[in-house]
Protein backbone atom coordinates (compact mmCIF):
# COMPACT_ATOMS: atom_id res chain seq x y z
CA UNK A 1 0.00 0.00 0.00
CA UNK A 2 1.26 3.63 -0.43
CA UNK A 3 0.17 7.00 0.48
CA UNK A 4 0.91 9.91 -1.12
CA UNK A 5 0.69 13.37 0.44
CA UNK A 6 -0.69 16.43 -1.25
CA UNK A 7 1.01 18.25 -3.34
CA UNK A 8 -0.64 21.16 -2.92
CA UNK A 9 0.52 20.93 1.19
CA UNK A 10 4.01 19.94 0.39
CA UNK A 11 6.81 20.99 -2.22
CA UNK A 12 7.98 17.30 -2.03
CA UNK A 13 5.79 13.84 -2.73
CA UNK A 14 6.82 11.26 -0.34
CA UNK A 15 5.99 7.75 -0.25
CA UNK A 16 5.66 5.70 2.54
CA UNK A 17 5.98 1.72 2.07
CA UNK A 18 4.32 -0.40 4.72
CA UNK A 19 6.93 -3.66 5.25
CA UNK A 20 6.51 -5.72 8.52
CA UNK A 21 5.34 -3.01 10.82
CA UNK A 22 8.34 -0.69 9.74
CA UNK A 23 6.97 2.38 7.72
CA UNK A 24 10.00 3.91 5.22
CA UNK A 25 9.50 7.29 3.46
CA UNK A 26 11.17 7.88 -0.12
CA UNK A 27 12.51 11.27 0.81
CA UNK A 28 15.25 9.51 3.22
CA UNK A 29 13.53 9.68 5.96
CA UNK A 30 12.26 6.81 8.05
CA UNK A 31 9.30 6.32 9.96
CA UNK A 32 9.55 3.42 12.30
CA UNK A 33 6.12 1.92 14.05
CA UNK A 34 6.07 0.32 17.33
CA UNK A 35 4.92 -3.20 16.84
CA UNK A 36 2.99 -5.82 19.01
CA UNK A 37 4.84 -8.11 21.26
CA UNK A 38 6.02 -11.25 19.17
CA UNK A 39 4.98 -14.21 21.13
CA UNK A 40 6.93 -17.79 21.28
CA UNK A 41 5.94 -21.37 21.67
CA UNK A 42 5.13 -22.53 25.04
CA UNK A 43 5.21 -26.51 26.00
CA UNK A 44 2.85 -28.77 28.29
CA UNK A 45 4.63 -30.00 31.02
CA UNK A 46 2.30 -32.22 33.03
CA UNK A 47 -1.27 -32.25 32.19
CA UNK A 48 -4.13 -34.83 33.66
CA UNK A 49 -8.03 -35.13 32.75
CA UNK A 50 -7.18 -34.67 28.90
CA UNK A 51 -7.44 -31.64 26.45
CA UNK A 52 -3.54 -31.86 25.88
CA UNK A 53 -0.68 -34.05 26.56
CA UNK A 54 3.32 -33.70 27.77
CA UNK A 55 5.11 -32.53 25.28
CA UNK A 56 2.78 -30.69 23.05
CA UNK A 57 3.57 -27.35 21.80
CA UNK A 58 0.97 -25.01 22.05
CA UNK A 59 1.41 -22.23 19.11
CA UNK A 60 0.49 -18.61 20.14
CA UNK A 61 -2.99 -18.12 20.15
CA UNK A 62 -4.19 -21.64 20.31
CA UNK A 63 -6.95 -22.73 22.03
CA UNK A 64 -6.91 -24.93 24.97
CA UNK A 65 -9.67 -26.60 25.90
CA UNK A 66 -9.61 -28.41 29.47
CA UNK A 67 -12.89 -30.15 30.72
CA UNK A 68 -13.70 -29.90 34.60
CA UNK A 69 -11.32 -31.75 37.01
CA UNK A 70 -8.59 -31.62 34.75
CA UNK A 71 -5.33 -29.20 34.59
CA UNK A 72 -2.11 -28.33 32.71
CA UNK A 73 1.20 -26.79 33.19
CA UNK A 74 2.76 -24.88 30.26
CA UNK A 75 6.20 -23.73 30.28
CA UNK A 76 7.64 -20.32 28.27
CA UNK A 77 11.14 -20.23 26.74
CA UNK A 78 12.10 -17.74 29.36
CA UNK A 79 11.43 -20.71 32.16
CA UNK A 80 8.08 -19.38 33.16
CA UNK A 81 5.21 -21.47 34.23
CA UNK A 82 1.39 -21.18 33.68
CA UNK A 83 -0.71 -24.14 35.34
CA UNK A 84 -4.80 -24.27 33.69
CA UNK A 85 -7.14 -25.62 35.78
CA UNK A 86 -10.50 -26.75 34.32
CA UNK A 87 -13.02 -26.38 32.99
CA UNK A 88 -11.26 -23.85 30.90
CA UNK A 89 -10.96 -22.85 27.29
CA UNK A 90 -8.98 -20.14 26.00
CA UNK A 91 -5.79 -18.97 23.88
CA UNK A 92 -2.71 -18.78 26.00
CA UNK A 93 0.15 -17.17 25.64
CA UNK A 94 3.49 -16.43 27.40
CA UNK A 95 3.52 -15.11 30.79
CA UNK A 96 4.62 -11.28 31.36
CA UNK A 97 4.86 -9.96 27.49
CA UNK A 98 6.03 -11.92 24.62
CA UNK A 99 9.45 -12.75 24.20
CA UNK A 100 9.54 -13.93 20.49
CA UNK A 101 12.59 -15.39 19.08
CA UNK A 102 13.76 -18.89 18.98
CA UNK A 103 12.19 -22.05 20.02
CA UNK A 104 14.92 -24.39 20.28
CA UNK A 105 14.66 -24.95 23.56
CA UNK A 106 11.25 -25.04 23.28
CA UNK A 107 11.23 -28.03 21.09
CA UNK A 108 13.83 -29.98 22.47
CA UNK A 109 11.51 -30.09 25.83
CA UNK A 110 8.84 -31.39 23.70
CA UNK A 111 11.17 -33.95 22.00
CA UNK A 112 12.07 -35.05 25.44
CA UNK A 113 8.67 -35.33 27.41
CA UNK A 114 6.97 -36.49 24.37
CA UNK A 115 10.13 -39.58 23.88
CA UNK A 116 9.47 -40.65 27.20
CA UNK A 117 5.53 -40.55 28.00
CA UNK A 118 5.25 -43.93 27.22
CA UNK A 119 8.02 -45.47 29.87
CA UNK A 120 7.85 -42.54 32.50
CA UNK A 121 5.81 -41.84 35.45
CA UNK A 122 6.28 -38.40 35.56
CA UNK A 123 7.59 -35.47 32.79
CA UNK A 124 9.85 -38.22 31.09
CA UNK A 125 11.82 -39.35 33.89
CA UNK A 126 11.73 -43.25 33.53
CA UNK A 127 10.98 -45.68 36.14
CA UNK A 128 14.86 -47.45 35.39
CA UNK A 129 16.67 -43.83 36.53
CA UNK A 130 17.06 -44.88 40.32
CA UNK A 131 19.04 -41.44 40.64
CA UNK A 132 16.59 -38.67 40.78
CA UNK A 133 19.13 -35.54 41.68
CA UNK A 134 19.77 -33.22 39.06
CA UNK A 135 22.82 -31.89 40.84
CA UNK A 136 24.17 -35.61 41.24
CA UNK A 137 26.71 -36.50 38.34
CA UNK A 138 25.60 -40.19 36.88
CA UNK A 139 28.50 -42.37 35.49
CA UNK A 140 25.76 -43.41 33.30
CA UNK A 141 24.99 -40.10 31.71
CA UNK A 142 28.10 -39.18 30.07
CA UNK A 143 27.27 -35.93 30.30
CA UNK A 144 26.67 -33.44 32.92
CA UNK A 145 25.23 -29.84 33.27
CA UNK A 146 26.66 -28.46 36.59
CA UNK A 147 24.42 -25.18 38.11
CA UNK A 148 24.70 -23.59 41.49
CA UNK A 149 27.12 -22.41 43.63
CA UNK A 150 28.22 -25.79 45.30
CA UNK A 151 30.04 -28.63 44.06
CA UNK A 152 28.54 -31.28 42.17
CA UNK A 153 28.28 -34.88 43.41
CA UNK A 154 28.70 -38.12 42.16
CA UNK A 155 26.34 -40.75 42.55
CA UNK A 156 26.29 -44.59 42.83
CA UNK A 157 23.76 -46.95 44.48
CA UNK A 158 23.33 -46.91 48.11
CA UNK A 159 24.70 -50.01 49.63
CA UNK A 160 27.96 -49.96 47.19
CA UNK A 161 31.07 -51.45 48.94
CA UNK A 162 33.93 -49.14 49.21
CA UNK A 163 35.98 -47.72 45.93
CA UNK A 164 38.32 -45.53 44.92
CA UNK A 165 36.97 -42.51 41.94
CA UNK A 166 40.25 -40.96 40.38
CA UNK A 167 38.91 -37.73 38.38
CA UNK A 168 41.31 -36.10 35.73
CA UNK A 169 40.83 -33.06 33.82
CA UNK A 170 42.03 -32.19 30.47
CA UNK A 171 44.71 -30.15 32.41
CA UNK A 172 46.49 -33.07 33.35
CA UNK A 173 45.36 -32.25 36.96
CA UNK A 174 44.45 -35.23 38.72
CA UNK A 175 43.15 -36.44 42.20
CA UNK A 176 41.64 -39.91 44.06
CA UNK A 177 38.76 -39.97 46.27
CA UNK A 178 38.08 -42.32 48.36
CA UNK A 179 34.31 -43.28 48.51
CA UNK A 180 33.24 -45.11 51.82
CA UNK A 181 31.27 -48.53 51.83
CA UNK A 182 27.82 -47.57 51.76
CA UNK A 183 28.26 -44.41 51.05
CA UNK A 184 25.91 -43.00 47.97
CA UNK A 185 27.47 -39.61 47.10
CA UNK A 186 31.74 -38.07 47.33
CA UNK A 187 31.60 -34.51 46.22
CA UNK A 188 34.12 -33.46 43.13
CA UNK A 189 37.58 -33.02 44.59
CA UNK A 190 39.06 -29.38 45.40
CA UNK A 191 42.28 -29.70 42.96
CA UNK A 192 40.15 -30.49 39.53
CA UNK A 193 38.87 -27.20 38.28
CA UNK A 194 35.06 -27.26 37.77
CA UNK A 195 35.07 -25.66 34.12
CA UNK A 196 33.16 -26.43 30.74
CA UNK A 197 35.41 -29.66 29.45
CA UNK A 198 35.90 -33.05 29.16
CA UNK A 199 37.16 -35.51 32.41
CA UNK A 200 38.35 -39.10 32.84
CA UNK A 201 37.01 -40.28 35.54
CA UNK A 202 38.60 -44.03 36.73
CA UNK A 203 37.03 -46.49 39.91
CA UNK A 204 39.04 -48.62 41.03
CA UNK A 205 36.33 -51.63 41.04
CA UNK A 206 35.45 -50.95 37.19
CA UNK A 207 38.19 -52.42 34.50
CA UNK A 208 37.50 -48.92 32.26
CA UNK A 209 37.41 -45.18 32.57
CA UNK A 210 34.33 -43.09 31.56
CA UNK A 211 34.69 -39.99 29.74
CA UNK A 212 32.67 -36.90 31.33
CA UNK A 213 31.41 -33.97 29.22
CA UNK A 214 30.39 -31.28 31.43
CA UNK A 215 28.69 -28.02 30.81
CA UNK A 216 28.77 -25.24 33.05
CA UNK A 217 24.95 -23.30 33.32
CA UNK A 218 25.35 -19.74 32.98
CA UNK A 219 24.73 -17.57 36.08
CA UNK A 220 22.48 -15.68 34.04
CA UNK A 221 20.32 -18.30 33.44
CA UNK A 222 18.46 -18.77 37.12
CA UNK A 223 15.17 -19.96 37.30
CA UNK A 224 14.47 -23.61 37.31
CA UNK A 225 12.49 -24.13 34.11
CA UNK A 226 15.05 -21.62 31.78
CA UNK A 227 17.82 -24.22 33.35
CA UNK A 228 16.11 -27.32 32.06
CA UNK A 229 15.67 -25.70 28.85
CA UNK A 230 19.24 -24.91 28.76
CA UNK A 231 19.95 -28.45 29.95
CA UNK A 232 17.75 -29.95 26.98
CA UNK A 233 19.40 -28.19 24.34
CA UNK A 234 22.98 -29.10 25.96
CA UNK A 235 23.13 -32.86 26.05
CA UNK A 236 22.03 -32.90 29.74
CA UNK A 237 18.02 -34.80 28.87
CA UNK A 238 17.98 -37.05 32.38
CA UNK A 239 18.53 -33.99 34.17
CA UNK A 240 16.32 -31.44 32.42
CA UNK A 241 13.34 -34.56 32.67
CA UNK A 242 14.25 -34.44 36.75
CA UNK A 243 14.26 -30.72 37.15
CA UNK A 244 10.88 -30.04 35.14
CA UNK A 245 9.50 -32.76 37.82
CA UNK A 246 10.16 -29.96 40.39
CA UNK A 247 8.05 -27.17 38.38
CA UNK A 248 4.88 -26.16 39.83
Amino acid sequence: MAWHTNRRAATTSLTVFLTAGTAFLTAGTALFLTAGPAWADLVVIRAKGGGVKPGQVVPPGFVITLPAASNATLLSRDGQTITLTGPFSGPVTEPGGGSGGDNTGITMVSRLLAANTADTSTLGVTRAVAFSDPHAINFANGTHCHFGDEMPKFIRAAGSPPDRLTVSGASGVSQSLVWPKNEAFVTWPNSVALTNGIYTLRLASEPNPVTLALHLVPRPVQAPGAIAIWMAEHQCPTQAAQLLSTLR
